[in-house]
């Protein structure tokens, strides 16, 4: 071991079953010398008053965490200086992927300088720019970018919060109830409204991206379609997104519907529609008023 690297591999599984009979001081201390035969590719020097320093605890408190890690198996004492094998046999893996990364660039690099110029092949050839080889490997990249977007989708949208779903009073936040009162509701028409549409969300399993903003959507449809007026909608072949939850009873949309129609027919808007039970033909194909109905 010569060469230090910028990281080795860490198993968070290994470290927590591994350590878990370690007293704190000693899980700190071991850690600290992983850290250092990573960084410097070297074995820490067996010195007490350095590795009090770095520790940053008294030397006889360093003594007794040595003793700790040396009796427990976590580190050996080779030729005056302390090792850890796994923490070296991570090291040489690392230092042997360095390596071949550098070997793929210098490849490269060769190859490119061979390859003629094309528009004149007496000029000289012109090396592009180097890549920065601080730059995080290309697997590393990945795992990292996948990680960033599937948090960022999973941001994206979500089912109701499960406050809000066990206790659909905590949807009246001081703002989202200043919506409500705003729109035109009353404090308990707020309530029952904030257990509606916890209910809806939670038995549709409804993912949205704020919720906010839901909230104030369901509150405009609430003014929009009666307010304090409207009735139950979840007969009345009502639409299943829940902006229409709540409307109006099937009474209420066959008596709209009826009256609309006869305002269409007042108005000679509207198709007449002839019930065949109470209509005469004549000779010409004409209907004539039956029963005080003209047909």
């Amino acid at each position: 071991m010569s060469k230090g690297v910028p990281y080795i591999a860490f198993y968070s599984d290994d470290w927590l079953s591994g350590t878990q009979e370690l007293s704190l001081e000693a899980q700190g201390a071991l850690i600290k010398i992983v850290a250092l035969i990573g960084a410097t590719g070297q074995r820490p020097e067996y010195n007490l008053e350095r590795l009090a320093r770095r520790f940053g605890i008294p030397k006889g408190k360093t003594q007794k965490v040595l003793s700790e890690l040396l009796d427990t198996g976590k580190i050996t004492i080779v030729d005056g200086r302390i090792s850890n094998s796994k923490a070296e046999i991570e090291l040489k893996k690392s230092q042997n992927f360095s390596q071949k990364q550098s070997e793929k660039r210098k490849g490269k690099t060769s190859k490119r300088d061979e390859k003629p110029n094309k528009n004149n092949e007496d000029s000289t050839t012109v090396d592009k720019p180097q890549k920065n080889h601080l730059e995080p490997d290309l697997e590393v990249k990945e795992v990292i970018d996948k990680s960033i977007t599937k948090k960022a989708a999973q941001k994206r949208r979500s089912k109701i919060p499960q406050e809000w779903a066990d206790n659909p009073i905590s949807i009246l936040t001081e703002k989202n109830l200043s919506k409500a009162i705003e729109i035109g509701m009353s404090q308990q028409e707020a309530q029952n409204e904030a257990s509606k549409f916890s209910d809806y969300h939670v038995s549709k399993g409804t993912a949205n991206m704020e919720w906010s903003r839901a909230w104030s959507s369901w509150c405009r449809n609430w003014a929009t379609y009666g307010g304090s007026n409207r009735g139950s909608w979840s007969k009345a072949g009502g639409s299943d997104d829940g902006a229409n939850y709540g409307k109006a009873s099937i009474a209420d949309v066959v008596a709209q519907r009826q009256a609309r129609r006869r305002q269409e027919l007042e108005n000679g808007t509207g198709a007449k529609v002839i019930n065949p039970a109470n209509r005469e033909e004549n000779e010409r194909g004409e209907f004539k008023v039956i029963n005080g109905t003209k047909v």
